[in-house]
């Protein structure tokens, strides 16, 4: 709703102007010459052209940035993989000394005298 309403405003301060501003001109670039343009087409016409600029300059920078997070989020998941990895590392090892730790408890529990008498 809000588009909208700011959209019929700037339609309207653009009728306003271009009601305003009738007067013919000559346009001018390089060796091209376009006469009789009334004021109003001008400023609009540099208007959308500056719109359709900052648009595609939008369009490239959103597309760099998809490609930029495409790339970290495969770099997350080669991370994530390896980490998956690694824990499974680590509980083999906390399994194989949760297996050793009875034996040296009783090899630490055992009498070290013993074997010299």
């Amino acid at each position: 709703m809000a588009t909208l309403i700011v959209s019929v405003l700037f339609g309207s301060v653009i009728a306003y102007f271009a009601t305003q501003n009738t007067e013919r001109l000559s346009l001018n670039f390089w060796n091209y010459s376009v006469p009789g343009i009334p004021v109003y087409v001008v400023v609009v016409g540099g208007l959308l052209a500056g719109l359709l600029l900052s648009w595609v300059i939008s369009l490239v920078n959103s597309i760099i940035t998809a490609f930029t997070i495409r790339g970290k989020e495969s770099t997350i998941k080669d991370y994530r993989k390896e980490n998956a990895e690694l824990t499974k590392k680590s509980i083999n090892w906390n399994l194989k000394i949760l297996d050793l730790w009875p034996r040296q408890m009783t090899l630490v529990t055992t009498n070290p005298c013993e074997n010299f008498s």
